[in-house]
């Protein structure tokens, strides 16, 4: 018996693409290499310092003569051994080590923010985990000289270029998330409620950096290069610069979602009339108008280029 083929269909054939697209990120790639050598080593330099040297060695730098936390606490439990005789005594040591210990915590959280999260994370290996999928989601088409295929498709060009960041957006989201999560939990307990505060900036953030690089990647012939250069020099240089033009910058909101969640935990930018940091909902929505605007503006820009050198 003869079963009739089903009648051609738009929102099949786009979905078809989307996961035809997935599958392609599976293949490796030189930048995907380097970005998850760069997890690996970033990951293993903070368990370094966690279990070595301690995040808490910046306490020295900050009060110079006086002793860290860690000390502290090792002089109150030999000098007062608990007493099973005096509850009083028991309570009142309790008391200071639990004190000790909370501040301990909240010293750490501050330090492991900034030099594992925000330099490190927000500042180099986010912009360069997404940028190694969103720029060859078109890119790698162009190079592999299939850009042909894929623009004769039963479908508007638009709706191939939407289909392809839909297609690159969970692999850069996984990879930031897996590589925040993995830099957060080498730093030990700080740094797993440094993710709970966090994975939600890192996913905005995310977001509109697959935006950028996407269209980034509709544009130019080497995309990657070019990428890689706005990353390391605009997004690195204008979130330092005094003035307005880091608002221009997607880390700039990023840290700002950031700052706001961690502020109970007394971390604040070290220049707050420099940085001058938005509200959270500014900075999510910022992040949201911009990964729509760029995405919207690829569609237009991809629907009506010619690309006569890759056919």
């Amino acid at each position: 018996m003869n079963s009739t083929p089903r009648a051609p269909s738009p929102v099949r054939a786009w979905f078809f693409l989307i996961g035809f697209a997935m599958r392609r990120q599976l293949r490796v790639r030189q930048l995907v290499i380097l970005a998850v050598g760069m997890l690996v080593v970033a990951t293993g330099l903070v368990v370094f310092v966690t279990q070595t040297i301690g995040w808490g060695m910046m306490e020295r730098v900050m009060r110079p003569g006086m002793p860290t936390n860690a000390e502290v606490l090792d002089y109150v439990e030999v000098s007062f051994p608990p007493n099973p005789g005096s509850a009083m005594v028991s309570t009142l040591v309790g008391g200071i080590l639990d004190t000790v210990r909370v501040s301990d915590a909240t010293f750490i959280f501050p330090q492991l923010s900034r030099w594992v999260v925000f330099a490190v994370f927000v500042g180099f290996l986010m912009p360069l985990w997404t940028l190694s999928f969103a720029t060859s989601a078109i890119g790698a088409e162009r190079e592999s000289r299939s850009f042909i295929w894929m623009t004769t498709r039963p479908l508007p060009r638009s709706a191939v270029y939407l289909a392809h960041f839909f297609a690159v957006l969970p692999w850069c989201l996984g990879l930031n998330l897996i590589g925040l999560f993995a830099l957060c939990a080498a730093g030990g307990p700080s740094g797993q409620e440094a993710f709970r505060r966090y994975w939600e900036a890192t996913v905005f953030g995310t977001i509109a950096f697959t935006a950028l690089f996407h269209f980034i990647g509709a544009i130019f012939r080497r995309p990657a290069v070019v990428a890689l250069l706005y990353s390391f020099f605009f997004e690195t240089l204008a979130g330092d610069m005094p003035g307005t033009l880091k608002r221009l910058s997607i880390s700039f909101y990023t840290r700002c979602m950031m700052y706001d969640e961690a502020r109970k935990w007394g971390f604040e930018p070290e220049r707050p009339e420099v940085f001058q940091s938005v509200g959270l909902e500014t900075a999510r929505w910022v992040l949201i108008g911009t990964a729509v605007v760029l995405t919207a503006f690829g569609m237009w820009w991809f629907a009506r280029s010619e690309y006569k050198d890759d056919l």
